[in-house]
């Protein structure tokens, strides 16, 4: 592994076509996470770094929501960082 990869907007998506089969049959509609780079990167020595490709994660509505979950604490936990280094 080279490393960490970022990108700069992120979006979900929901799309009827995209579910996951189950044993027996049936099928569980999926929630899609899209990460991609629209936005501008440089290195450490201040080079432009070329945009990174598109990343897809398909999730189940139960990860869906962990993931939401820890995002809406983690976001709450930002704000208050901020204030604090305001005062």
């Amino acid at each position: 592994m080279t490393g960490i990869e970022y990108r700069t907007d992120a979006e979900t998506i929901l799309e009827p076509h995209t579910r996951e089969r189950m044993l027996g049959g049936g099928s569980i509609q999926l929630i899609t996470v899209q990460l991609s780079d629209t936005g501008y990167h440089v290195d450490h020595d201040g080079r432009q770094l070329p945009p990174r490709p598109t990343v897809r994660c398909e999730l189940r509505a139960e990860q869906a929501r962990q993931l939401a979950a820890g995002l809406l604490d983690l976001a709450g936990q930002a704000d208050r960082l901020i204030r604090e280094r305001e005062r």
